[in-house]
Order: C-alpha cells, then structure tokens, then sequence
C-alpha cells in the first residue's frame, strides 16, 4: 500500500505491523439502483436535531462531575433532518463502490490503495472499488483469567467462539479487523477463517513487517493520525525530528473517539472505568450516539479513509468493548454502531451533494 496523501486524517488505530480487511458484501454483486437523496430546497427544520449527552471526565484521580458543556451538538442518524438514505450502489466482492471514478491513485494495482474520487479520500479495494474502513480492533480472546473461564462457559471453544463472533462483527457491518498483539502476530489457525471470512465472503489479510517505514516515514503529513497510548508509539514520536514543529497542533486536533458507559457490570458489581482514555457516559445507548457523532463529521469531513473501533470486548473493569467480559453483546450500543456502519456510502452522497450544492 502506498503512503498517505498530505493532509489526510486515515484515523487507524493499527493494534500491531500488520492488518487485515475482510469483506461485508456477499459474493455476489449487488444491483445498483438510482441514486436519490431527497434535499428540501427550503426546509422546515434545521439540518440537525442535537442531543446533548451526558458525561464525565477522569481527571487527576476523580471523576468530575456530569456535564454536556463539550457534547451539546451530539449529532446521531435519526436527528439529521435533511438526510435520506439512499438504496444500495453496485458493489464489489469486498463491499467497494464501482459507480466512482478514482483518481490519484497511489500504490501497486492489485492491492489496496489510495485514490481520490471525486474530492473525496478512499481506499482502493483490489477490484478498483472504492472502500471506506469501518473496523474494530483486538479481535481475540480475552488473556486474564475472568475472560478465558467466561469464553469457556459461553462457547466451549475457540473455535466457536470464532464462529459467532465472526457472524456479529458482519451483521453489525464491520468490515476491517486485527488480531491485536504487543509483538508481531498473525491470527490463530484456528479462528481464521471463521473470523476473516464469516459465511465464505471474500477477504484479504496480510502481514506487513515494516508498517511504520511505510506509513510513518514523514510525520508532517500524519498529524490526524489517532495513536494507542504506549511506550513504543511514543518513542517514534519523539525521535521524530519534526515532532516539536507539530505537537501543539496535534493537541490542539486532539480527539476523544470511544466513551465507556456507566451500566457496564461484571458479576453484579460496576466497573470503576478508570483506567483508559475517554469519557465515561451514563448508558450503553449514549455510547452509541458518542460513536455516530464522531463518525459523522469525519464522513463531512471527505478527508478521512476509515476508522478503526477500539476494542473489541471489554477490558477488566473498563467499558471499551462491543462485549462484555462475559462476551455479552451490548445491543443498544450496536444498533448505533450497525446503523451508521451499514449507511456509509449513502451518508457519503448526503455530504458530497451538501457540499456541491
């Protein structure tokens, strides 16, 4: 895959030197239908109806208090006012749009890539359709104790558990996963296929060694990029010769993606939720529209390729998952997750017809 294009914000959150895509279109193309995004000319509402969600923020060892100052203009699906969805484009076997035409393509054809089309950053999926990553990231078994007796009790085996969780991550319209590791590692045998090809759809997964020379050899032109908080990433920030030239505009960009939400339990008792990054919310629903908000303005934004969810179940006593530690599913937090997941070329028409009007 070729580098990035100046100024893109491609917010993915690489859990180790390598990565995977996996379909969510079936193996069969699906028939284009006429694009029609239905746009009053003088509306009777404003574009958005704002939900103010509640939250709260971890700060010098305490919780402060519950507050909507920062999240006034919670943007969520059902309060956009304006927006229709559109019906399903012809798609490729891994779920990319064919009716675009690219441009600016970087990379080896075959592969995926890089491309504009019109105005707008994507990927290019190896049978040329334009792709947008919706993913999710440590895509595993649980490694402490309480979530490897929970896998047992609920699935018996990996294997299983590879099914059914491959089967979740495609109905809820994830489309990119990675197996997470603190060393370079591909996915189990095992879990394969089960999990990078749920019911046969087709998939590419490839092991690349030399992510960061390839992807991080200017950093100038990765300031949107979002990082996992640990020492080695903050190593290649700081012996980066360029770094004291763009941290204060890092941190003024800064961005707070996944929140946790107070309603999380284990075993009757409430997470602390402290230990992380995010705010902490009152209900997995609120979660839901925290995740769609943020996904909303990176599609206005036309400069993003894709984002990477983190993570996939939760960690001990923190909320970060789309399991619990029980491997439960939060359902009310998915159905936010899955609506925005499974509309994104249709939200794409909606901005793009916004902005050239």
């Amino acid at each position: 895959m070729g580098r990035w294009n100046q100024g893109w914000i491609g917010l993915l959150c690489w859990a180790s030197c390598r990565w995977s895509i996996w379909a969510c279109a079936s193996s069969a193309e699906i028939e284009e239908s006429k694009l029609e995004i239905i746009q009053p000319s003088q509306p009777d509402k404003q574009e958005y109806t704002y939900h103010p969600v509640e939250y709260r923020k971890w700060q010098s060892g305490n919780f402060q208090s519950w507050s909507t100052q920062d999240s006034r203009e919670t943007r969520t699906i059902d309060g956009m006012n304006w927006y229709q969805p559109t019906v399903q484009h012809a798609q490729t076997f891994w779920g990319g749009r064919t009716n675009l035409h690219p441009t600016s393509i970087i990379g080896k054809k075959g592969f995926f890539r890089v491309a504009t089309c019109e105005g707008r950053s994507f990927l290019l999926d190896p049978d040329e359709g334009a792709f947008l990553i919706h993913g999710i990231q440590h895509v595993r078994p649980g490694t402490s104790s309480a979530q490897q007796q929970a896998l047992q009790r609920k699935f018996g085996s990996v294997v299983r558990w590879s099914e059914e969780t491959g089967t979740l991550l495609s109905v809820n319209h994830f489309n990119y996963i990675s197996y997470g590791s603190k060393r370079v590692e591909a996915f189990p045998p095992e879990p394969r296929i089960p999990l990078l090809n749920p019911s046969s759809r087709k998939m590419a997964y490839a092991e690349n060694l030399h992510l960061l020379s390839s992807f991080m050899w200017d950093m100038s032109k990765n300031l949107g990029y979002a990082f996992e908080d640990n020492k080695y990433n903050r190593l290649v920030l700081l012996f980066e010769p360029t770094f004291t030239s763009y941290i204060d505009e890092l941190t003024r960009e800064k961005v707070r993606f996944y929140v946790k939400a107070d309603d999380a339990y284990y075993e009757g008792k409430k997470y602390t939720n402290t230990e992380g990054g995010g705010w902490l919310v009152r209900t997995q629903q609120h979660r839901g529209e925290f995740y769609q908000n943020f996904c909303l303005r990176l599609l206005e934004s036309r400069r993003c390729v894709g984002w990477v969810h983190f993570e996939y179940n939760d960690a001990v006593d923190t909320n970060k998952g789309v399991v619990s530690l029980d491997y439960e599913p939060y359902v009310s937090y998915l159905e936010q997750v899955s609506q925005l997941n499974q509309q994104v070329h249709s939200l794409v028409d909606y901005y793009d017809k916004r902005k050239n009007k």
